[in-house]
């Protein structure tokens, strides 16, 4: 693999992992692993009204 193709297939997968963060996130009630994040960015899980994640 040469190293345009690389950092294609890099920039691919950075893209596929933001939307999968963005959907854990977004369904955060029931991802354990996104509670753990929001724990330890120091928001507190029982104040928790809503998360919107969304990509810039």
């Amino acid at each position: 693999m040469n190293l345009v193709e690389r950092g294609s297939r890099t920039a691919k997968d950075g893209f596929r992992n933001e939307d999968d963060i963005i959907r854990k996130f977004n369904n955060w009630s029931n991802d354990n692993e996104a509670k753990e994040w929001l724990l330890l960015m120091n928001y507190i899980i029982e104040d928790i009204e809503y998360v919107k994640a969304e990509k810039l």
